[in-house]
Formats: C-alpha cells, structure tokens, sequence
C-alpha cells in the first residue's frame, strides 16, 4: 500500500509538472516530488540487497526486482534533473546504469542511455572532462548499431 501511495504521489506531481512546467513549480513541490521519487527507488533497492543478501529467489526474480530498482532510479533521477538537483541525478543514474548493466548487459539501450545521462548530470556539475569522456565512452559503444536506435538513444 505505502508503495502505491508513493507511486502515486511521483504521478501526480509529475503530472503537475507537465500541466505547469518545471519552471514554475515551487521548492516545496520539487522537493516533495524529489523525496517521493527517492523514497520509491530506496524501497526498491532495498528489496534488491534482500534478494541478493538471502539468496532467496530465483536469478530471474533478483533480475526481475533488480529491473524494477532501475526503473524506480530512473523515475528519481529524472525528477531530481528537473527539479536541478544533478548530484542527486549522478547518484540515481550510477545506481540504475549499474543494475541495467547487470541484468540487461553493457551494450543494451538502457544500460547505455543511463550512461548517457550519467555524463550529462556531471556536465551540469561543471566535471564537463568526465561528462564528456562518458559520454565519447557511450558514442564509441553504440557505433554498429542501427541508425534507428542509435538516433532513439542519442537524441
């Protein structure tokens, strides 16, 4: 229920957002918005390291919930860019380039898009030689792909 709650409160304040643009919300929204975000993705980390520590589950359940830690990282790490809170956004992209990387391999579109917005948070940092050394690292990777999912990825 409480994960729902969650879920829900991210939905609504995105949907908020969307309806008044991220630059007129206020502080207390973006940061309400942050912290549900946040809260979301600890909880599935959190479900994670107990599969993992325990070793209950099968390989595709740890894959499954480590999936679903990724895509709660991706909701925070998207939150946290628009709000400008791009450490937040390098912690979240960190966590979910390294779940996608395990589960889904380094070559695979999310793995290599999270990547990607990994370099761009620390570009809004100011590490712009890190940001772009990650992010010729993605260029490289994604050479002999398709044309279509190369042009999906990088803009």
């Amino acid at each position: 229920m409480q994960a729902s709650l969650e879920s829900d409160r991210v939905r609504i304040l995105a949907e908020i957002a969307a309806d008044i643009g991220h630059a007129q919300l206020s502080l207390g929204i973006k940061e309400a918005l942050v912290a549900s975000a946040e809260h979301e993705a600890q909880q599935a980390l959190v479900l994670v390291r107990q599969h993992i520590d325990s070793g209950t589950g099968s390989a595709a359940l740890q894959d499954s919930s480590a999936l679903n830690a990724a895509r709660a990282c991706v909701k925070a790490s998207n939150v946290a860019f628009a709000a400008g809170m791009y450490r937040k956004v390098e912690r979240y992209t960190t966590m979910q380039h390294a779940l996608f990387g395990k589960v889904l391999g380094p070559n695979h579109p999310d793995t290599l898009e999270s990547r990607l917005f990994l370099g761009m948070s620390l570009g809004f940092q100011g590490k712009h030689a890190t940001a772009e050394g990650i992010q010729s690292e993605v260029r490289r990777s994604v050479v002999g792909q398709t044309l279509g999912q190369l042009f999906g990825l990088l803009y």
